[in-house]
């Protein structure tokens, strides 16, 4: 399984080492499994194309239109090399299929007459505002005790407590407060690394 905004710390990942990894996959004869969930928004960079488009006989691409359409919509796609798209076809007959045919058809007409395209430059400014305002704004509120790390890309960003608190009492704290945060620490073997996320996603046009 690969993300190209690296999961959890949301780095792109660059075009070298995107061909180092296909290299690796066609020398040992695998898959690459290519989730390319919130690529769509790069704000001050090339957006990079997706490894399934450099090699497509060692990649499975998927993806979702849950961030850059709507949430809701619960409909996402994947593009498989030709020997297993038959296969894979077979196997997901037995699976119950959650979102409508009225959406799909709705959604393949938005995709074909070209207003996703306009939909996700407008949805791509918003973000980037957001993601301008959200860390400069935590930083002049809590100028001491957290740091922010962002990046040019995705709906969130990190922080890390500068206050000697632990991630569970981080946790716990907010709870309090009524906000929900989950544990970073379930990404990682080692425990001592205490982030939280921060999330700026689900507007909507």
């Amino acid at each position: 399984m690969f993300t190209p905004s690296q999961q959890p710390l949301g780095i792109t990942i660059p075009v070298k080492k995107r061909v180092q990894l296909i290299a690796w996959a066609k020398k040992n004869n695998c898959l690459i499994i290519e989730d390319d969930n919130d690529s769509e928004f790069r704000y001050n960079a090339t957006i990079i194309a997706p490894m399934a488009s450099i090699n497509s006989s060692h990649v499975i691409y998927i993806n979702s239109f849950a961030r850059s359409f709507l949430p809701s919509i619960r409909v996402a796609f994947s593009i498989l090399p030709d020997q297993y798209v038959e296969e894979f076809v077979a196997f997901n007959e037995d699976f119950v299929q959650n979102a409508s045919s009225l959406v799909q058809i709705a959604l393949a007409n938005f995709l074909t007459e070209g207003y996703f395209a306009d939909h996700l430059k407008k949805m791509t400014s918003i973000y980037n505002q957001k993601m301008a305002v959200l860390p400069t704004t935590i930083q002049m509120t809590f100028p001491s005790t957290l740091r922010v790390f962002s990046d040019d890309s995705g709906q969130y960003l990190l922080i890390q407590p500068n206050n000697g608190m632990t991630e569970d009492e981080l946790i716990s704290s907010a709870a309090e407060l009524g906000v929900k945060v989950y544990p970073f620490s379930t990404f990682y073997l080692e425990k001592d690394l205490d982030f939280l996320r921060c999330s700026c996603w689900a507007s909507v046009l």
